[in-house]
């Protein structure tokens, strides 16, 4: 039978011999505890949504202990995230959104046949990753201001990018602190449309920086979509995703969102590639304890 990438890849038959059809359940645990981070931890979620997510989770985490029903747990999750979403649509954050797609992916992939179950979860989260990064990529193509990097420079200029590296470059994080508390004033101040920001560039040359950060993201969320895309079994691809955790959580932590990642790559990636599992759930512990931190 030929392949194609837009269907479940049968070479995965061959690996999930001896793996039981509860590893799927078992596995979508790593995914719950970043979910129950968010949820725990996130301002302004509403009650209600809330506790649909927590019966939820909770539903999950019993189910993967009984070996039956975690596929009910994740559409519930799926539901409270929804409804979250539905109270302020436009004040979510972008991994409330992935975290909800990745919820209704794995009840649809556990509601299963038990054979299946397994296969369908790394196919569903190996093509959230694909759609994550291609429209990360594409979006930024498309965007003026991170095209002409004025998007950067504000970032870096006031301290939301860069910034645990900027605590390591002298006067730095100073030059930064002066400019968020200008921010504040500006924004804080009377509406004048003529009027103007004057803001200092914390590290020299910071046209060429953003210049190399810009290149460097479009390049690496450009290879995972093509990794994942083309090769989502390769050692390649599932380095990749850990290197792009590691590096993200350096300039800007947003980290919520990388453990979110690290969580759909450790479901997607082949459990012949045994080591990259293992950090993955290690990647997935140190990113959902620095969220809840």
């Amino acid at each position: 039978m030929s392949w194609t990438p837009f269907l479940p890849d049968p070479r995965y038959g061959r690996e999930l011999r001896g793996i039981t059809p509860s590893a799927g359940d078992r596995e979508s645990i790593v995914l719950a505890f970043v979910c129950l981070a968010y949820v725990a931890t996130t301002a302004g979620f509403g009650d209600p949504p809330r506790a649909v997510a927590w019966a939820g989770l909770g539903a999950v985490l019993l189910g993967a202990v009984a070996g039956r029903g975690v596929w009910a747990g994740w559409a519930l999750v799926a539901v409270g995230l929804a409804l979250g979403i539905a109270g302020r649509p436009f004040a979510v954050a972008n991994h409330h959104f992935v975290l909800t797609w990745s919820s209704l992916a794995l009840a649809l992939a556990l509601s299963a046949p038990a054979e299946e179950r397994v296969e369908l979860v790394r196919h569903n989260a190996r093509w959230l990753i694909v759609a994550i990064m291609g429209f990360a990529a594409v979006h930024k193509l498309i965007s003026p201001e991170f095209m002409s990097g004025s998007f950067l420079t504000f970032g870096i200029v006031a301290g939301s990018f860069g910034e645990p590296l900027l605590r390591f470059c002298g006067d730095c994080a100073g030059i930064v602190e002066e400019n968020r508390q200008a921010i504040a004033a500006f924004r804080n101040a009377v509406p004048d449309s003529a009027a103007a920001l004057p803001l200092r560039s914390p590290i020299p040359d910071l046209t060429a920086v953003v210049r190399g950060f810009g290149v460097s993201i479009l390049i690496v969320e450009a290879a995972l979509f093509g990794l994942f895309l083309f090769a989502p079994r390769s050692r390649a691809a599932h380095f990749l995703v850990l290197a792009f955790a590691a590096g993200l959580g350096i300039i800007r932590q947003e980290l919520v969102f990388i453990a979110v990642v690290v969580a759909l790559g450790y479901l997607s990636c082949p459990h012949s590639l045994r080591w990259l599992k293992r950090a993955y759930l290690v990647a997935a512990v140190v990113f959902t304890g620095l969220a809840v931190y």
